[in-house]
């Protein structure tokens, strides 16, 4: 089960540049998009992790 949770980042790494050429806007937008998604998301999983131990 880590093993398949530690390939997701890598997968929807991938997978981004062909999502956002879909979205559109231009490169600064989808920079600046992808960057607060990934802080967002890193932010919730740092949440539900400290949740868990505490």
């Amino acid at each position: 089960m880590a093993l398949l949770i530690a390939l997701v980042p890598a997968l929807t790494w991938g997978l981004m540049a062909t999502i956002t050429t879909k979205l559109g806007g231009t490169a600064g937008q989808q920079t600046l998009g992808t960057s607060w998604a990934r802080s967002f998301s890193a932010w919730a999983c740092t949440c539900c992790t400290s949740c868990r131990t505490a």
